[in-house]
């Protein structure tokens, strides 16, 4: 699939500015919003995704693809690998160089198109936990990456499974975690033991197995750390 980037030099989002382009009929499925700088960038919880000149900054609109949140994590991942950085994910899509945060994910929906948020740190990290592409290695053009990943992710919507794939590089797995809970929900915590075929975190707890959907992972030996 032929993708037409749309350039925008300063935006409040790129989520933002997909949402615009389809509906004046401008942007379509396959397409990519990249800007220079996002002035309000959101990640996962209301977060701020702080996203200064430099990084990559992108929106790829895709049609609704089955575990697109975890897929879209992975493409980043395959990109990076495709470069020689040893990266993997923490669940379900945080992108992680040597405990660092590198990238992340946010995917959300506007009629019967998916918006899949990128955010690559390529030439600064903005966090203590975080790190960026200019320290491994050095840049290449933000069209390339973002292109790349896009094509990373088309080529997963086939509806092929990629849940091996995705557990060979989950950091995850194997490791002792805590599930905050929403609301009145309490948190969850044991030792990641599996993704299952829904994409939910599999936790062996104190009182047998649970699958999670949706909540914050945290890496307790990470924590110290600021995980």
């Amino acid at each position: 699939m032929e993708s037409i980037i749309h350039h925008v030099e300063r935006a409040a989002s790129t989520q933002l500015e997909a949402r615009k382009l389809i509906a004046e009929g401008k942007a379509k499925t396959g397409d990519i919003v990249l800007a220079n700088e996002q002035t309000a960038g959101r990640g996962r919880f209301g977060r701020t995704w702080i996203s200064p000149n430099g990084g990559l900054y992108a929106t790829a609109i895709l049609p609704d693809i089955p575990l697109l949140s975890l897929k879209a994590g992975l493409a980043v991942v395959r990109v990076l690998r495709s470069v020689d950085l040893d990266a993997g994910l923490k669940w379900p899509n945080d992108v992680i160089v040597e405990d660092l945060k590198i990238a992340g994910v946010l995917v959300e929906t506007d009629g019967d198109s998916s918006l899949v948020g990128i955010g690559l740190n390529l030439t600064s990290a903005p966090l203590d936990t975080a790190t960026c592409v200019a320290r491994y290695m050095d840049e290449r053009n933000r069209d390339e990456w973002a292109r790349a990943i896009a094509g990373a992710l088309f080529e997963m919507s086939s509806g092929n499974s990629v849940l091996d794939e995705y557990r060979s590089v989950c950091l995850t797995l194997g490791s002792p975690v805590r599930i905050a809970g929403f609301g009145e929900n309490p948190p969850i915590e044991g030792i990641a033991v599996d993704v299952d075929d829904k994409g939910r975190l599999v936790v062996q707890t104190n009182n047998g197995k649970r699958a999670v959907s949706s909540g914050e992972c945290l890496h307790l030996r990470a924590l110290s750390q600021g995980d």
